[in-house]
């Protein structure tokens, strides 16, 4: 099932599993993307991996930023000048809460050029 909303707004896009309610560090990525003062935007897509996921809301994101996450809890940040299958970052979203907000932190930081933040060891 596929749920469409509007969007005028540039946003970084997320598309993810309507199955992310599950994973309790979700609100992290978007609250990631808050921090730096951008907006987001959220779709639900089934049965694609993370990866599927990021790339098609790269080049869906006028701002060319997507992430995905899939039903297994990894998440992709990616570009829409990157390949499919060689995003920026993947990360398992039930490892670590600071890196889960960290790639939304990252998303936005990329729009505006900034450093990004360093992931922490696990």
């Amino acid at each position: 099932m596929t749920r469409f909303y509007q969007c005028d707004k540039p946003s970084i896009y997320i598309y993810c599993t309507s199955k992310v309610e599950k994973f309790e560090y979700f609100n992290d990525i978007l609250w990631g993307i808050e921090e730096e003062e951008l907006p987001f935007f959220v779709k639900y897509i089934e049965n694609l991996n993370s990866q599927e996921l990021s790339h098609r809301a790269s080049k869906e994101s006028r701002l060319g930023i997507g992430i995905g996450v899939d039903k297994e809890g990894i998440i992709c940040l990616t570009t829409n000048k990157l390949l499919k299958d060689e995003p920026l970052y993947i990360l398992n979203i039930s490892k670590n809460k600071e890196n889960v907000r960290a790639i939304g932190t990252n998303s936005a930081r990329l729009v505006k050029g900034l450093p990004l933040k360093l992931f922490r060891s696990e």
